[in-house]
C-alpha cells in the first residue's frame, strides 16, 4: 500500500508526504507489516526550511502492537533520531540511549496508532480507545468518530469517516 499526498502551504505546493506499507518481515518469528511514513520539501522550500523526515514501525500482524519505532527526522537546523524497541512480555520501552519506560500491554507507537484506528469499527458519534506511548510516556489515546464527510481531490471524491484523536 502506497498513499502520496501533496503538502501545500496556501496555494503554493511545499513538498510531499506518503504513508506506506511497503514489506511484511519477519520480526523475532512473529509476522508483522513495515510501516513507513516519509516527508520532503520540494526544491523551492529547500532553500528556506529543509524537510527530510522518515518513521518507520515494525507492526505485528497478529497481534496489531508495535515491535519498534524509528524516527530520523530533518527539519530546517532540527534534528532528531531516535528508535524505540517495544518488549510486550516484559511490558517495556526501551530508547536508543538505553532508558527504559514502562508500557501498557498492546501499545501503538505514533505511527501504528493511524494503522490500528483503521482497523476499528468507526460507527458516527462513537468513539474507542487504545493504549499509546511516544516521547518517554504512555497514554490512553481515544479516536472520536465526528461524522462523514466527501472530500474532493485530484483523484477524484471519495467519501470519508471523519475521526478526532484525543491525546
Amino acid at each position: 500500500e502506497s498513499l502520496r499526498f501533496s503538502v501545500q502551504y496556501g496555494f503554493i505546493k511545499a513538498g510531499t508526504a506518503w504513508l506506506e506499507v511497503p514489506e511484511e518481515r519477519d520480526w523475532n518469528g512473529n509476522p508483522t507489516y513495515v510501516l513507513v511514513a516519509r516527508a520532503q520539501s520540494n526544491g523551492f522550500f529547500d532553500r528556506v526550511y529543509k524537510v527530510r523526515n522518515r518513521i518507520e514501525s515494525i507492526w505485528d500482524q497478529r497481534g496489531r502492537f508495535s515491535w519498534r519505532y524509528l524516527e530520523d527526522r530533518h527539519e530546517g537546523k532540527y534534528t532528531a533520531n531516535d528508535t524505540i524497541l517495544f518488549d510486550p512480555d516484559i511490558r517495556e520501552a526501551r530508547y536508543k540511549n538505553g532508558q527504559t519506560y514502562p508500557i501498557p500491554p498492546d501499545a501503538q507507537d505514533a505511527l501504528s496508532a493511524f494503522y490500528f484506528t483503521r482497523f476499528h469499527a468507526l460507527p458516527i458519534g462513537g468513539s474507542f480507545s487504545f493504549d499509546y506511548h511516544a516521547s518517554r510516556k504512555s497514554a490512553p489515546l481515544e479516536v472520536r468518530v465526528i461524522g462523514r464527510q466527501t472530500v474532493k481531490t485530484p483523484a477524484g471524491r471519495f467519501k470519508c469517516v471523519v475521526v478526532e484523536p484525543m491525546l
